[in-house]
């Protein structure tokens, strides 16, 4: 049953990846098919570093790559094609209703879509940044949603320890599903572009904190993901709150986007849980991952802080 399950997943994730490039080549846009093709080369990779006990056993390991594959393709099919958008999710949700390792599964849909949107936000995205007060009212607002979810999230790895990442990646997939097809003449588009920031796309900013919690899950152990959740949810959020109340703070000598204000604020809302969750590892990587959030990166801050958390928890060993 499980054989002909994956069987099932191999035949629909290979006719969805080829449909995808068959489509991008008909429409003249080729150039598309470059986030599957280094999301394939990215996921084999991470499979032989971090799952290096698994690759002898060839279903995980195309389950792996082809669940990065077809994540990669979504940023690109969320501005162009909103039903194969929708259809996208309903195989990855098939890959993680058979999934034995749902971890990888999870993992590696962050690490597909993260590609994605790297590409999309070089090739597809016009940015113009808004510097009038609605900026302000909206990060308030978008910073006090992150940290209502960061609480659901800790609520769910504190109720359902056994199955957190299962009932996890289902939320996503399904607020995947709810921005892809929710009206954008409705009054709950109207309601939701509040929290949205003018210079972005609606939605990408979820987009942004859902791929970096699912690769956050998805690669660390409990301890090491229950850490990370406070400085990707609250310390990221409370760093902006406090940078925007505090306006007359310091700007950073190497960052003048950044303010010893909001610097200070994330770094005690990782460096406290990190101390509780994890003992004095737990300083070194609140203290690290500040180093992180406060420096210029090509990539958002919702993504390298993940990434950074769940690098540094492989050197030093905590999972």
């Amino acid at each position: 049953m499980v054989f002909a399950l994956f069987v099932a997943f191999a035949v629909v994730a290979s006719a969805a990846v080829a449909l995808f490039m068959y489509w991008s080549v008909k429409s003249r846009e080729g150039r598309n098919i470059w986030p599957v093709v280094f999301a394939i080369m990215v996921a084999g990779i991470v499979a032989v570093v971090a799952y290096t006990n698994y690759i002898g056993i060839s279903w995980f390991f195309f389950t792996s790559v082809a669940v990065a594959a077809l994540s990669s393709m979504l940023p690109v099919l969320y501005r162009r094609r909103s039903m194969a958008f929708a259809l996208v999710i309903f195989v990855l949700a098939f890959a993680a209703a058979i999934s034995l390792n749902r971890m990888a599964t999870m993992g590696m849909f962050g690490v597909g879509t993260v590609v994605g949107m790297l590409y999309s936000e070089r090739y597809l995205i016009r940015k113009r940044e808004d510097r009038s007060m609605r900026k302000t009212v909206t990060e308030m607002r978008r910073d006090l949603i992150q940290v209502i979810g960061g609480v659901v999230v800790l609520a769910i790895m504190f109720l359902w320890q056994q199955s957190y990442l299962y009932i996890l990646f289902w939320v996503i997939l399904l607020a995947y599903l709810f921005i892809s097809l929710i009206s954008k003449t409705g009054g709950i588009y109207n309601l939701l572009s509040k929290f949205e920031r003018r210079e972005s796309e609606f939605g990408i900013g979820a987009i942004h904190l859902a791929a970096g919690a699912a690769i956050l899950l998805g690669f660390a152990g409990f301890k090491l993901a229950l850490f990370g959740i406070f400085p990707l949810f609250f310390g990221d959020a409370l760093a902006t709150m406090t940078g925007l109340s505090f306006y007359r703070s310091r700007k950073l000598p190497y960052n003048r986007r950044k303010s010893y204000a909001g610097t200070i604020a994330f770094l005690i809302a990782s460096v406290v849980p990190g101390f509780i969750i994890l003992g004095f590892w737990g300083i070194l990587l609140g203290l690290i991952l500040t180093l992180v959030e406060s420096v210029e990166l090509p990539i958002d801050d919702n993504i390298a802080v993940p990434i950074g958390t769940v690098i540094l928890g492989a050197l030093f060993g905590l999972g």
